[in-house]
């Protein structure tokens, strides 16, 4: 778990490959897929430097509701997936 303590994409995305590479066909298909990485991503590094006593003084209102809708689709997306195996 270690591995994944601090999610980015290039953490998750091997889980999710060895559960089913489809699973990341199916999450590419999003239309603004690298945006809503780097919303994953902003998301885990703001996390990471607000635990560990770093600035975040750039953080804004507009970027969190940015980055949450845009991880809000990544999360109804893969539901859609989940579900669609049972």
């Amino acid at each position: 778990m270690r591995d994944i303590q601090n999610a980015k994409w290039c953490s998750i995305r091997p889980i999710f490959v060895n559960i089913d590479e489809y699973i990341v066909t199916c999450l590419k298909e999003l239309d603004n897929f690298e945006d809503i990485i780097d919303s994953i991503n902003n998301i885990v590094s703001t996390r990471h430097k607000i635990a560990h006593g770093e600035n975040v003084s750039n953080l804004t209102l507009p970027i969190l509701r940015n980055d949450f809708t845009n991880i809000k689709l990544f999360l109804n997306k893969l539901k859609e997936i989940f579900d669609a195996y049972n």
